[in-house]
Parts: C-alpha cells; sequence; structure tokens
C-alpha cells in the first residue's frame, strides 16, 4: 500500500511540458522524476478499449496521420473509431506556430513514435513503482455506458486498487464508482467559473 506524507507530486497529464500528454513516455518521465502521483485522462474507443486521451476528438495540433502530417480540423473522434484505426496516429510532437505550441511546445521533447496508450498498458509500467495513477474519467464530456465498471474491473484485474485515484467533474460517474465498489478512491473534480 502506497503512503504519501504530506506532499502528492503529481504530474498532470504525465508531464506535458516535457514529453508528450498521455503517452508512456510522459509517464514514465513522471516516474523517472519522483512523482508520486500520475494524472491521467481516459476516453474509449468505438470497440470498448479504453485509451488515455484528454479529448475524444484527436488534437489537431499534436496528431499526425500515418503519413506523418498533422490532422486538419476536429474529424477525428476515438469514440467512433476502433482502437486498430487510432494506431495508425501518433501523438509524439506539437505543431509549431500553434497556440499549444506556444504553451507547451518550446520544452517538450519529440517522440515520434508515442501512440495513444490503452489504460492496461498504463497499468503494466506502473505496476513494479510506488506511483499512484489519478485516471481522471472524462465522462463530463461525454458519458461512456459501462466505462465505470469497465474501468474498475481492470484496475481489480491488475489488483492495483490501493494504488487508483478515479476522479472527474460528473458527480454521478463518482457515485457510480462507489456503487460499484465502496472501498475505491475517487476525486469529484470542481472548477470555479471566472467572473468578467
Amino acid at each position: 500500500k502506497v503512503k504519501m506524507d504530506s506532499f502528492d507530486f503529481q504530474s498532470h497529464r504525465g508531464g506535458r511540458d516535457a514529453r508528450p500528454e498521455n503517452t508512456l513516455y510522459s509517464y514514465a518521465y513522471a516516474m523517472e522524476i519522483g512523482a508520486t502521483t500520475i494524472e491521467c485522462d481516459m476516453q474509449m474507443t468505438k470497440d470498448g478499449v479504453i485509451v488515455m486521451s484528454h479529448n475524444p476528438i484527436l488534437n489537431p495540433d499534436i496528431t499526425k496521420d500515418s503519413k506523418g502530417n498533422y490532422v486538419e480540423g476536429k474529424k477525428y473522434d476515438i469514440r467512433l473509431m476502433n482502437y486498430s484505426e487510432l494506431q495508425e496516429f501518433t501523438v509524439g510532437s506539437i505543431k509549431p506556430g500553434t497556440e499549444y505550441y506556444e504553451g507547451h511546445g518550446k520544452t517538450q521533447l519529440t517522440y515520434a513514435d508515442a501512440k495513444i496508450p490503452t489504460l492496461e498498458e498504463v497499468l503494466n509500467l506502473i505496476r513494479n513503482s510506488d506511483v499512484i495513477l489519478n485516471i481522471e474519467l472524462k465522462t463530463d464530456m461525454i458519458h461512456y455506458a459501462g466505462i465505470e465498471q469497465d474501468v474498475i474491473n481492470m484496475i481489480e484485474d491488475y489488483e492495483m486498487k490501493e494504488r487508483v485515484i478515479i476522479s472527474s467533474f460528473n458527480p454521478d460517474s463518482i457515485k457510480l464508482c462507489k456503487q460499484i465498489d465502496g472501498e475505491i478512491k475517487t476525486g469529484l473534480l470542481y472548477y470555479e467559473p471566472i467572473e468578467n
């Protein structure tokens, strides 16, 4: 069982200013620099594979197609793609000249082969470490039927319940997680709107 003192060094999306966000490279980097918790985001493919991505639509600022060209527009929806189709894309570099590049790309290393990993790959990566995984269910954007059960089943299959926190901006998802397993650690996220 992981025990923290008074400070939780939580690496957001694995450390997106240093490595491509929500990739195995960023999660490995977080462990290398001593993060106690890795925060990550998940979506689900059309064929039910849980994958790590902040948005359900592939971000054109970081996504390249099989020919190495940045995708255009917001037309590649993870929810409408099978996992095999998703694997045709890479997310290892930020497109220069974009606002996203200005905010995060100047300090980030590029990994041309970086793919969107599955939750199972992430659990395998961290299983022999002491790091905690904060899995954010992006169910405030879209609710995937049965996603709470699927995530908890996988966590239990890997016997990592003591090493995982499930968080979400959607209180219904958090309630459902607690109904499925009352011992699972959860965190309700919120934000206060900025007033003009």
